[in-house]
């Protein structure tokens, strides 16, 4: 899903990518209202994130199976510009490397993202 997600970023649009392929449910509605917004204030992602993951726990006794999933994302070298002039817009202060959880989902055919917070109140 990150890799989709960077590429909607870049664009501005998640129409045109495959950021469907690997999410529904929140963790969709959460991206794709993120690039609505970014993109209604005129701003495109520079730049590539970097993550490191890991499956904190599973779960095969539901009726789905379900994964969830720890992530520290460094979005360092991954830059909000604005889309004319290519001027950086990131807040003084930001937070740029935080921990980011998620819960997968087995449908059958494929895992999926379902949901995903973000904690910028904790640094990894």
């Amino acid at each position: 899903m990150r890799t989709e997600e960077i590429k909607a970023s870049h664009t501005g649009y998640v129409t045109k990518g495959r950021l469907s392929d690997y999410s529904y449910d929140k963790a969709m509605s959460k991206a794709k209202v993120a690039i609505f917004n970014y993109r209604q204030q005129g701003v495109v992602f520079k730049g590539m994130p970097t993550s490191v993951f890991k499956v904190t726990s599973v779960d095969l006794h539901d009726p789905r199976s379900t994964a969830t999933m720890w992530e520290c994302l460094d979005t360092s070298s991954w830059k909000p510009v604005l889309k004319e002039s290519g001027k950086e817009v990131a807040t003084d202060g930001q937070v740029r490397r935080f921990v980011v959880t998620g819960v997968v989902v087995d449908l059958g055919d494929r895992w999926m993202v379902q949901d995903y917070t973000l904690h910028r109140d904790q640094k990894c």
